[in-house]
C-alpha cells in the first residue's frame, strides 16, 4: 500500500549557500525568516574549507526568532556523533527549540544508523542510568543524558531515492527522508520502501517526513509541480537549493513570494487536512500511554505533555518527589484552565493534581497514573494600582520573578524563604518567610483571587464577593478550585540583610532558652529560624554545632545576631552575610559553613 497524504503540516525551507565567509550565509538566512519560510538548512561538511556549521547556525540563531535551523551532510568520520550530540542540544536550548539534525548516509566510515545510536542515546532522558552504546566506531561507556530543549527531529538524507539502505533506515530510525528532486518513479519506489520499513518497525509511516530539495531551476518550473510533490507523493518539506553566487537573494525571494503561496493554497484545497496537516505522535510515545485515559479526548487549549514525550521527564516530578502521571495539562490561560478541569471530570477515577512550581512538601502536584494541571505558563507579574501597592500575579510566577519586578518600586511582599517556589501553592497554604516577623504571612497581603471551581466556573472572591470562599482559599486553597490570579497588597520594604552563622554550643538546653529569649526581645524586623543540626559528633569536649539563619528589612537591618555579638557560652566559627537590594530570592555566599 502506498501512502499518498501522510497528515504532516507543508513546510519550505531554503538550502544555504556554504562557503569560508559567513556573513552571506547568516544574511540569506535572515531574509529567508522575513519571506516567512519554515526552516534554513546550512551544509555540514567538516572536511571541506566552508565556515565550521555549526558555528554558522548559532550566527543564525542570534538574529533571528522563528526560523528553525537545521543542518545535512554530516561526515561520521569528522564529527564525533558524541560531539555532535552536545552541540545540538546546546544550540537547541540557546535558539529556544529551533534546532532539526540532518545526517546523510551511504558515504564511506559513515555509519548513519551508528550516529543516531549515540545521539539518540544520549537525548533519551526519559530512560534511566547512563547512555551505553557499542558500536564498531563509536562506544559510549556510560554517558550522561542531557535533553535538547525540545524533541529534535533526526532526518538522515542521501543522493538516490531509490537507495534501500537510505530508505530502511529512514523507516526504522529516523524521523525524516531527504532526497533531491527526482522522478515520479524514483520517488514513489523509495516512499514504499520506507512505509515498508516503518511497518516492519512497527511504526506508522506517517511518523517520517518526506523531504525533497529542489534546485532553483527545479522551483521556477512553478508552482504546479511542486503541488504535484505534495498531493500525490506525500513530500511535505520542500527545500530550495538556490545555489552559489548573487542570484541567491532573487532566487530565494522568487520562490517564496511567487511559489511557496501557490502551493499552499492548492495543498489547502487537496488534501483532507489542508496545508495544516495534523500532529501524529510517535509510536514510541504512543507505547507509554497509561491506562484509562482518553488521550484522543484531550482538548485543544491546554499543552497535553504524555509520559513518551520528551518534555514528560522534567515535568512528571517535583521538587521534592518524583512521581509519573499520565498525561500532564499545562494551562496558559484560564480558558485553558476550565478545559484541563472538564476533561478532568471525564476521568473521575483518576487522581487530580494541581501543580504551580512543584516545591510542595506533601508531593499532591503529581501523582501515579493521573492528571496534572500544570499552571506555571501563567506566571505575569502586574502593578495595578502604584498608589495603593496593588498588584496582580499570576500562579505560576515564583518569588523571585516577584522579588525582581516589585523591586523597582522598593516593594516585597513576605514570600518563604528560596525564590524558585511557585506564587500558587505557598500563597494558598500560608507563606512564613524571612520578612514573616515584620510583614506578617504572605496571605496577610492577600486582597483578592480569580479562580475556576471543580464544576468549571470561574469566579472572583475577596473580602465582599464570596467572602466565605475567599477565607478559605488563604490556607486551604488547594481544597477549593484552582487560582487563575492573585492579587496583594505590597510592603514597601528597605535594604535586606541576611546571615547564616555556626556555632559551637557546650549546653544545648542552655542556648535554646537564651536563644528563644533573644528572638523574643529583637526587633519586629529581625527573623531568626534556626535549623535543626543533623546527628553530629560532639566536638570541643561536648559542645555540639548549631546553625541559625538571621534575616531583616528596613532601616535598622543589620547583618549580625541580635545586640551584634554572640550570647554568653555560645562560640561562633564562622559565617558572612549578604546585604543586597533583593526581596524574594536571598543569596548567599559563606565561607567555612556545611549547609
Amino acid at each position: 500500500m502506498i501512502e499518498r497524504d501522510y497528515g504532516q503540516r507543508l513546510e519550505f525551507g531554503v538550502r544555504l549557500p556554504g562557503g569560508p565567509d559567513p556573513a552571506a550565509t547568516v544574511r540569506l538566512a535572515r531574509a529567508a525568516e522575513e519571506l516567512g519560510l519554515d526552516l534554513v538548512v546550512v551544509p555540514d561538511r567538516p572536511d571541506r574549507p566552508d565556515a565550521e556549521a555549526w558555528t554558522v547556525l548559532a550566527w543564525i540563531a542570534a538574529v533571528t526568532d522563528t526560523v528553525r535551523l537545521g543542518t545535512d551532510g554530516h561526515d561520521g568520520t569528522v564529527r564525533n556523533p558524541a560531539a555532535l550530540a552536545r552541540t545540538a542540544a546546546g544550540l537547541d536550548h540557546l535558539s529556544g527549540g529551533r534546532v532539526e539534525l540532518g545526517i546523510t548516509v551511504g558515504e564511506p566510515g559513515n555509519d548513519g544508523a551508528e550516529t543516531i545510536d549515540v545521539v539518540a542515546g544520549l537525548w533519551d532522558v526519559l530512560e534511566h542510568g547512563l547512555a551505553r552504546v557499542d558500536g564498531p566506531r563509536h562506544r559510549l561507556a556510560g554517558a550522561q543524558r542531557a535533553a535538547p530543549a525540545h524533541d529534535v527531529p533526526i532526518t538522515v538524507s542521501g543522493p538516490d531515492p531509490r537507495d534501500p539502505d537510505l530508505a530502511r533506515l529512514a523507516g526504522l530510525r529516523a524521523d525524516g527522508w531527504s532526497v533531491p528532486l527526482a522522478g515520479a518513479d524514483d520517488l514513489a519506489a523509495g516512499r514504499i520502501l520506507v512505509d515498508a520499513a516503518a511497518r516492519e518497525a512497527g511504526r506508522d509511516p506517517r511518523e517520517i517526513r518526506r523531504w525533497v530539495t529542489v534546485p532553483a531551476a527545479g522551483a521556477d518550473g512553478g508552482a504546479a509541480m511542486l503541488l504535484d510533490l505534495v498531493v500525490a507523493h506525500g513530500v511535505g518539506t520542500i527545500v530550495l537549493d538556490p545555489g552559489p553566487g548573487r542570484d541567491a537573494q532573487e532566487a530565494l525571494t522568487r520562490f517564496a513570494r511567487d511559489v511557496v503561496p501557490a502551493v499552499r493554497a492548492g495543498a489547502d484545497a487537496a488534501l483532507p487536512h489542508g496545508a495544516g496537516g495534523v500532529r501524529v505522535r510517535r509510536s514510541s510515545a504512543l507505547a507509554r500511554r497509561r491506562p484509562g485515559i482518553d488521550y484522543d479526548g484531550v482538548p485543544a487549549g491546554p499543552v497535553a505533555v504524555e509520559p513518551g514525550d520528551l518534555a514528560y521527564a522534567r515535568l512528571r516530578g517535583g521538587y521534592l518527589r518524583g512521581g509519573s502521571p499520565g498525561i500532564v495539562l499545562r494551562a496558559a490561560t484560564a480558558e485553558q484552565v476550565v478545559d484541563a478541569l472538564a476533561f478532568a471530570r471525564r476521568h473521575p477515577d483518576l487522581p487530580l493534581s494541581r501543580r504551580s512550581a512543584g516545591h510542595g512538601l506533601s508531593g499532591r502536584s503529581t501523582n501515579d497514573g493521573g492528571i496534572v494541571i500544570d499552571v506555571s505558563a501563567m506566571n505575569a507579574v502586574e502593578v495595578l494600582d502604584e498608589a495603593a501597592r496593588r498588584v496582580r500575579i499570576g500562579p505560576g510566577a515564583r518569588w523571585t520573578d516577584v522579588a525582581t519586578a516589585l523591586a523597582r518600586y522598593g516593594w516585597a511582599i513576605s514570600s518563604g524563604d528560596y525564590g524558585g517556589v511557585g506564587v500558587g501553592g505557598l500563597a494558598t497554604a500560608g507563606g512564613i518567610g524571612y520578612l514573616a516577623r515584620g510583614h506578617g504571612l504572605t496571605i496577610d497581603r492577600l486582597r483578592a483571587v480569580e479562580m475556576v471551581l471543580s464544576d468549571g466556573s470561574v469566579v472572583r472572591a475577596c473580602d465582599t464577593e464570596n467572602p466565605d470562599l475567599f477565607w478559605a482559599v488563604r490556607g486551604a486553597g488547594a481544597n477549593f478550585g484552582i487560582v487563575t490570579a492573585f492579587e496583594f497588597v505590597a510592603d514597601e520594604v528597605g535594604p535586606v540583610a541576611f546571615a547564616a552563622l555556626t556555632q559551637v554550643v557546650p549546653d544545648v538546653a542552655g542556648y535554646l532558652v537564651e536563644w528563644g529569649r533573644v528572638v523574643e526581645e529583637s526587633p519586629r524586623d529581625l527573623t531568626v529560624s534556626h535549623p535543626a543540626p543533623a546527628e553530629r559528633p560532639a566536638t570541643d569536649g561536648g559542645a555540639h554545632p548549631h546553625r541559625r539563619r538571621l534575616g531583616g528589612s528596613g532601616p535598622r537591618a543589620r547583618p549580625v545576631a541580635a545586640g551584634g555579638r554572640a550570647r554568653p557560652g555560645v562560640r561562633a566559627t564562622g559565617g558572612d552575610h549578604v546585604l543586597r537590594r533583593h526581596h524574594g530570592e536571598r543569596e548567599r555566599r559563606r565561607t567555612g559553613l556545611a549547609r
